[in-house]
């Protein structure tokens, strides 16, 4: 619980959902963490941010993505980086006629970020003499354009 031990670190979490939020308020006692939906036009927060870290909801603001843009710029500083970790779905069938593959997502991306850096996780589990891919994911390190 590395955000809780680090004195230095002022975070912030935000979340639609108010389940989670009240696990990461049990989680992260020091930080400010709230209820909001960063899709909604009326989101606000009056903080800026060196780093945003955009964890496991890509998918999920995909539809709203440019109102989800658009409220991300609200709350950057002038060098903030972003920090994407992206599930890509092995059955890819959230927005395969958008974004069939990671290059598609990339270059999607690539319309609003110009991305510094990417690298493909992979988690294999190895079992009866063999590895088997249990998860994959992407972290992306991107800076506003």
């Amino acid at each position: 619980n590395q955000l809780n031990k680090n004195s230095i670190i002022n975070a912030q979490g935000i979340d639609i959902s108010n389940h989670a939020i009240q696990i990461g308020l049990k989680k992260y006692k020091k930080n400010k963490i709230s209820v909001q939906d960063i899709c909604q036009e009326n989101f606000k927060i009056d903080k800026k941010f060196d780093t945003i870290l955009v964890l496991g909801v890509f998918w999920l603001v995909f539809e709203n993505f440019k109102k989800f843009y658009k409220n991300l710029k609200k709350i950057k500083k002038k060098e903030t980086e972003i920090i994407f970790c992206i599930n890509f779905p092995k059955d890819n069938n959230i927005f395969k006629d958008r974004i069939k593959n990671e290059h598609d997502l990339l270059l999607f991306l690539k319309k609003y970020f110009k991305i510094v850096s990417c690298l493909r996780y992979e988690n294999l589990n190895f079992n009866k003499k063999e590895f088997k891919k249990s998860n994959d994911f992407l972290i992306i390190v991107a800076k506003f354009k």
